[in-house]
């Protein structure tokens, strides 16, 4: 048995190098990427970029083309400043920006936090809460050995960013479970801590990777009557100031997402994530049941709709091996440990991990068969958010609950000597290998026949672990893990060299020419998935936008309606040249500044704009012009635009009903516009204030036997 602090240290950073090293080499050496898409990479990019080279964050996201507000993807879980530890990325680039240091290789950078710091973070989850579960270190190894080579753990789950939010649930977990054994003051505050990480990090994907393990700790905890007994006590022993405390750092860290949200018209008027009926993937319900197959791929089905209503919808009968190949992989061991410790482990943790895996099913199975539940996804709810949200469910937070099963099925294979284990996995691994080589025309690959080899060793083991009796029995038991740890790396590996490798996107770390953003011109695909809604209808009507300048002046102005017409279009782009005219929408602080523009017969353009330079939040403009004019700008509208002219404050119009324009003078003038999201700046200076104090409380505190209030 593993024993001793120091040992169970160097097993988990082994474990982790091992694991980082196997898997992010590879896009190190080829200079691609974890996926097929650069929006996560040009996301970080531009933060750590502009971090570096401005000292300030990718508040807007001037590669969108049209232009949009980065920073509101924090609510759909791209990497950003309310992620800790991108946050902690982006303050060493803060740092070294302000040293004079500038960053060149970032998708090295961006391979090392994706493939190696968040790993990290999600393996120290992990370990805490196995260690918190499971009395045994082989069994903690196990799990740590799974979490840490599953492909689709890994590959950062399902999406890009999902994996520090389940990491910061995990951590709370642990937390809880150790202050319910022992209420220390220093216990109370690795509560708040993960309370105020979970609070952080929350977003849309909160419903996939937090929720649903914080409503599996709950079911374990109400279904154990110790803890139950032991939660009632301590509730009467804690003040209520402390309970109160936990409520107020979870508003505080919560904030700049919950800003975010409430901005006016954001969801609705300047754009936002939200999938139609026929938009939805219905995820693919067999795919937990892929967990004990080496190299099975599996596919997801689409509802399909005709005229907004439903039209078709194929439901989920087949696996191909494609683009998700191993994906789901967990190990020959998972799915008959997990059967052997559902029937035989102990009773606090297999009635919480058996609700939590009806739960997970039920809601698995609901979105790939049953169209009336999908249509709750497209609801104005966060889940519009997500157009495969069955299947991120598994991948996020069920697969968790699966591999604690298998962990527990292991601990009562190492405690008691039957012939149960063997048996089924003999039928499930049988099962397994037979589904693996359908899905392969019953050609058995490489792949299929190590894992066959290794389901061998692996049915010996078990079969003759019954006469290892005393000490010999935690040998046998070593020997599942080490099989276990080769099994899954193999199977990971495989996945990376014949799958994510080819599909990778190819990055370059090469500026624009201005200066700003990634070059690589898919990186522009998330204009595509967030635009205003007028911008939306624009594109919609084929309207020409390429002819629209990136700066222009306008001596006239006129009103448009709902909707942006080719018609206003036209006049602003068309000829004649001096009957030019640029639509806009005042509100009413800007109405008088706008009003002798509005009387003004269309005109020539009476001047010209040159840029002077930008950052990702700020322009500067200079304007030469005959008479007072509007100065437009082919960049997206938001209320939280800024300008002054010549150092006076000046109103930002919207200006074709997607983009903006500025009131400017005769003469020349110079014109300064800042994109600022009022609150957030703050809101995440304090909550990183708040979770730093905790932290240096909880590590200055000492374990004893003092409540929080002692």
């Amino acid at each position: 048995m593993i024993g001793g602090r120091a040992r169970r240290v160097v097993l988990f950073l082994a474990l982790w190098s091992f694991a980082a090293a196997t898997m992010s080499a590879h896009f190190l050496w080829r200079g691609t990427l974890y996926g097929d898409t650069l929006v996560d990479y040009s996301f970080f990019y531009n933060n750590v970029q502009s971090l570096n080279l401005y000292g300030e964050p990718a508040w807007w996201f001037p590669n969108t083309q049209m232009g949009y507000p980065g920073y509101f993807f924090a609510v759909v879980s791209l990497p950003d400043a309310a992620m800790p530890m991108f946050a902690l990325m982006g303050a060493t680039a803060w740092v070294l920006g302000r040293l004079g240091v500038v960053i060149t290789a970032i998708h090295a950078l961006y391979v090392f936090y994706f493939g190696a710091l968040v790993p990290l973070l999600f393996l120290a989850g992990v370990w805490r809460v196995a260690r918190q579960l499971f009395r045994s270190g082989l069994v903690v190894a196990y799990v740590l050995v799974v979490a840490a080579f599953s492909p689709g753990v890994m590959m950062n789950l399902t999406d890009i960013g999902a994996l520090e939010h389940t990491a910061y649930a995990l951590f709370f977990a642990a937390a809880l479970l150790r202050f319910l054994r022992e209420p220390t003051r220093r216990a109370f505050l690795l509560v708040a801590l993960g309370v105020g990480l979970v609070a952080l990090s929350f977003n849309y994907l909160f419903l996939v990777t937090t929720a649903p393990l914080l409503v599996l700790l709950a079911v374990m905890l109400l279904a154990h009557r110790v803890f139950r007994r032991r939660w009632r006590h301590i509730a009467r022993q804690v003040p209520s100031w402390c309970w109160a405390l936990l409520v107020a750092i979870a508003i505080v860290c919560a904030l700049p997402t919950l800003l975010t949200f409430r901005q006016p018209g954001l969801l609705a008027r300047e754009g936002g994530m939200a999938y139609g009926f026929g938009d939805l993937k219905a995820g693919n319900p067999w795919e937990p049941l892929l967990a004990s197959c080496p190299a099975a791929g599996f596919e997801w089905d689409e509802y399909y709709d005709t005229d907004g209503r439903p039209n078709r919808y194929l439901p989920q009968g087949l696996f191909k091996a494609r683009d998700h190949v191993s994906y789901p992989y967990l190990g020959l061991l998972a799915w008959p440990l997990a059967i052997w410790g559902l029937l035989r482990g102990r009773h606090r943790l297999r009635v919480g991990l058996l609700v939590g895996l009806a739960l997970f099913f039920a809601v698995i199975l609901l979105g790939g068969f049953s169209p009336l539940f999908a249509t709750l996804l497209v609801w104005p709810t966060p889940l519009r958010g997500m157009n495969h949200f069955s299947d991120m469910l598994y991948r996020d937070s069920g697969f968790l609950v699966l591999l604690l099963a298998a962990g527990l099925g292991l601990e009562r294979t190492a405690a008691v000597a039957r012939n149960g284990p063997a048996v089924v996995f003999a039928l499930v691994t049988a099962a397994s290998l037979t589904v693996t080589a359908k899905l392969h025309d019953w050609e058995l690959g490489p792949a299929s026949g190590f894992a066959a080899l290794l389901a061998l060793l692996t049915l010996i083991l078990l079969a003759w672990q019954r006469r290892w009796v005393g000490r010999r029995r935690p040998l046998a038991v070593g020997l599942l893990v080490a099989l276990t740890l080769v099994d899954v790396s193999t199977a990971a590996f495989w996945y990376v060299r014949l799958v994510l490798i080819p599909y990778g996107s190819a990055v370059s770390d090469a500026p624009h020419a201005d200066g700003l953003g990634i070059a690589h011109p898919r990186a522009n695909w998330g204009s595509g998935m967030m635009r205003s809604r007028y911008l939306t209808q624009m594109v919609k009507d084929d309207l020409p936008l390429k002819w629209l300048p990136e700066l222009a002046v306008y001596g006239s102005a006129h009103l448009h309606g709902e909707g942006v017409t080719r018609h206003d279009l036209m006049r602003a782009t068309g000829a004649p040249s001096d009957r030019r005219s640029l639509a806009v929408a005042p509100d009413a602080l800007s109405r008088s500044a706008l009003e002798p523009l509005l009387r003004t017969s269309p005109t020539a353009a009476p001047g010209e704009a040159r840029p002077l330079d930008k950052t990702f939040n700020r322009r500067r403009i200079e304007v030469d012009a005959a008479v007072p004019a509007l100065l437009f700008v082919r960049d997206g509208f938001s209320p939280y635009w800024q300008a002054w002219v010549n150092g006076a404050r000046a109103p930002v119009v919207r200006a074709l009903g997607a983009f903006k324009a500025i009131p400017v003078p005769a003469g020349r003038s110079e014109v300064v516009l800042r994109f600022s999201p009022p609150g957030v700046a703050l809101a995440l200076g304090s909550a990183y204030l708040l979770l730093g104090a905790l932290g240096l409380l909880a590590l200055r505190s000492r374990d004893g036997g003092q409540s929080p209030d002692g």
